[in-house]
């Protein structure tokens, strides 16, 4: 269905069935079309969720029209949040994404082993997710390279961008140590490599600017996160004291914060700590509840 036809779908669907709200849980694509024809919804009842923003001259004018034509926009950062105010854009919400996942009774000996990890007390450095090019694989395959102290290297994710063999080959410097398993994580599998890690490995290029689920996902469980300076990602882990950032797309800065991750054992303070809390799915709900309610 082309972009048109899904509009006039779903006005049609709103007037017929008289829907008190419209919430696109995914309204990034939005942004490509500058709003075209959202002016047929009600705007009172319209409401977008906008995961990550992109930067440019036109992207920046399509973002302001496309809000200027909902009720509310919700982004998952403060740093995002931020954003849209500075670009004058009075309508947006900052809602924190929370984790639903509950991890109680899987612990690190049971994940390490389900991966085939030794427990032999050297910390685990995970990539979790898809293998798509703005995560920046290839700049922590690289980073890696010069590492001084031992690591484990665990890689679980669907394969895209770099396959297999482009892995294969970035790693062979030090292959004993790396860990594959290239596929669509199922919830059990994701919570597995989750618990499995020491260290979550965030090596993002500039061009994104999100949230990250393995982000929350790692910080609800304590772990220590490494991330990009910039943008949003680099906005929680330095805000919220999860763990270390490094220059973005700098392999050696990223290979000096690994080299320190790996030697000291980081603890949260109460900022991170604080941070575990916001990520509670009740008052995620209790957020949208109110949401709506205004927008009927």
């Amino acid at each position: 269905m082309g972009y048109v036809k899904w509009i006039l779908f779903i006005s049609n669907i709103s007037n017929t069935k008289k829907i008190d709200v419209i919430h696109f849980l995914n309204a990034d694509p939005l942004i490509r079309y500058f709003g075209l024809f959202l002016g047929l919804l009600n705007k009172r009842r319209t409401i977008g969720t906008f995961h990550h923003f992109t930067y440019s001259t036109l992207r920046n004018i399509a973002r302001k029209i496309v809000f200027s034509k909902i009720y509310r926009g919700v982004v998952h950062t403060d740093y995002l949040y931020e954003v849209a105010l500075k670009s004058g854009i009075k309508n947006c919400v900052h809602i924190e994404y929370p984790v639903f996942e509950s991890f109680e009774g899987i612990t690190n000996t049971a994940a390490r082993a389900f991966f085939g990890i030794k427990n032999d007390g050297i910390k685990v450095i995970s990539a979790i997710g898809g293998t798509r090019e703005p995560k920046g694989l290839d700049l922590l395959l690289k980073a890696l390279e010069d590492v001084e102290k031992d690591f484990y290297l665990l890689i679980a994710g669907k394969e895209e961008f770099f396959t297999r063999e482009f892995i294969e080959q970035h790693t062979e410097k030090y292959k004993e140590r790396v860990v594959l398993y290239l596929k669509y994580l199922s919830d059990d599998e994701l919570k597995m490599a989750l618990c499995a890690s020491d260290i979550i490995a965030l090596p993002y290029r500039r061009s994104f600017d999100g949230a990250s689920g393995p982000l929350s996902e790692g910080a609800s469980l304590g772990k220590c996160i490494i991330g990009p300076n910039h943008g949003s990602l680099g906005n929680i882990v330095q805000k919220n004291h999860l763990g270390y950032v490094y220059e973005t797309e700098n392999s050696k800065s990223l290979c000096e914060v690994l080299d320190t991750s790996i030697y000291q054992d980081f603890q949260y303070d109460q900022n991170a700590e604080n941070y575990r809390l916001s990520l509670n799915p009740k008052a995620f709900r209790k957020t949208y509840l109110e949401l709506y309610s205004l927008s009927l």
